[in-house]
């Protein structure tokens, strides 16, 4: 499952902590992208930010000029739930 801990928002740049994966990393997203998990490790730039329940939809810049290769958007599952 995607559960994110918690999220930090600050100017054009954001950070994810690690939830259920068993290690301490920090910079890490966990997404869930269409039925497909992924770890991208780092920080980008938000280009556009969406609340929903229990989720954020990010679309991100994760290159350093706009393109199709370097804008992904994604559904961040927040589990308010955990300790």
């Amino acid at each position: 499952m995607n559960l994110v801990r918690e999220y930090k928002q600050m100017e054009e740049t954001f950070d994810l902590e690690i939830v259920d994966n068993g290690c301490e990393a920090r910079n890490v997203l966990i997404i869930k992208n269409n039925e497909d998990t992924a770890c991208i490790e780092g920080v980008y730039e938000i280009v556009s930010k969406t609340c929903e329940e229990n989720c954020l939809i990010l679309t991100l810049k994760t290159g350093d000029y706009y393109s199709h290769e370097n804008i992904k958007t994604y559904t961040v599952v927040i589990d308010e739930g955990k300790n």
